[in-house]
C-alpha cells in the first residue's frame, strides 16, 4: 500500500467520523427543538387554563357582586349542618362546578362562603371553599367529597392523596382565598 493510498484512506476514514458527528449533531438538535416546542405547546396550554379560570372568576365575582344580600359567618355547627344535607352530592362537571354549587347552597342559606384556589407542585390546580366561622376560624371545605380539609403548604392536598388518587404531584405551592 502506497503513502497516497493510506493518505486517501485517513481522510475516507476522518470524513466518515466529521460526517457521523455531524448527523449526530443534527439528530440532538431536533430531539432538542421538539423537545422545545412540546414545552412551548404546554406552556400555551397553561395560560390558556389560566386564562380559563381568569375569566370563570372574574364571572363568579361579577354574579356575586350583584347579590345584594346580607350574607352572616356562619357557625361551625351550621358549616357541619349543611354538609350533611349536601351529602350525596353529584353536580355535572369539575371542581369549579362543585365549588360554585356548595358556595351558592350556603349563600342561599344566608351564609357567607368564599372560593379557595389552590395551586399544587405538579402544575395542576384545584378550587374549594373556605368558611370563616365565628366559633372555629377558617373551615376549609373539599367539595366534592363534602369534607373540611386542612391545606398546608408543601404538604399534599388531602390525606392518602384523595383527587389526585397518587397521580399527580397534588402538594399545595400557593392558596388564594377570594374575598368579596
Amino acid at each position: 500500500m502506497t503513502n497516497s493510498m493510506l493518505r486517501i484512506g485517513i481522510v475516507l476514514v476522518l470524513t466518515l467520523i466529521v460526517v457521523g458527528l455531524y448527523l449526530y449533531q443534527d439528530m440532538r438538535i431536533n430531539e432538542l427543538i421538539n423537545s422545545q416546542i412540546a414545552l412551548i405547546d404546554e406552556r400555551d396550554s397553561l395560560i390558556e387554563d389560566n386564562e380559563y379560570l381568569t375569566v370563570s372568576l372574574g364571572n363568579l365575582q361579577e354574579d356575586y357582586n350583584e347579590i345584594d344580600i346580607k350574607l352572616n359567618e356562619p357557625t361551625y355547627g351550621e358549616v357541619i349542618q349543611i354538609l350533611k344535607e349536601l351529602n350525596g352530592l353529584k353536580v355535572d362537571g369539575n371542581c369549579c362546578n362543585y365549588s360554585e354549587y356548595v358556595q351558592g347552597y350556603f349563600y342561599n342559606n344566608g351564609l357567607q362562603c368564599y372560593i379557595v384556589i389552590t395551586n399544587f407542585k405538579g402544575g395542576d390546580g384545584h378550587v374549594s371553599v373556605a368558611l370563616n366561622t365565628k366559633d372555629k376560624g377558617w373551615v376549609y371545605v373539599e367539595p366534592i367529597v363534602l369534607g373540611e380539609y386542612n391545606p398546608v403548604m408543601g404538604k399534599p392536598y388531602l390525606p392518602l392523596g384523595l383527587l389526585s388518587k397518587g397521580t399527580v404531584d397534588d402538594k399545595v405551592v400557593t392558596q388564594l382565598v377570594v374575598l368579596r
